[in-house]
């Protein structure tokens, strides 16, 4: 999957869906916002990636670290 090589590459990478379906996916992918937040959510579910969610209601993903939750953090 490119967002898990993607975070292997850089694993301080963090992004929201959007921002992930524009910058870490290949050139010219045009890829579904909705489909890419399913393979998060799965990568999530995976311990692949974490999830943090933003005041403003969207959630931030980034590599999974040791001892992560799957379930999005609110940072308030």
């Amino acid at each position: 999957m490119q967002v898990a090589g993607y975070v292997r590459r850089y694993p301080r990478a963090a992004d929201t869906c959007i921002g992930i379906a524009r910058w870490w996916l290949p050139p010219g992918s045009q890829a579904d916002p909705a489909v890419v937040l399913q393979a998060l959510e799965a990568l999530v579910r995976d311990g692949v990636l974490q999830a943090r969610r933003l005041p403003s209601g969207e959630c931030l993903y980034s590599a999974a670290g040791p001892g992560h939750d799957s379930e999005p953090r609110n940072e308030d």
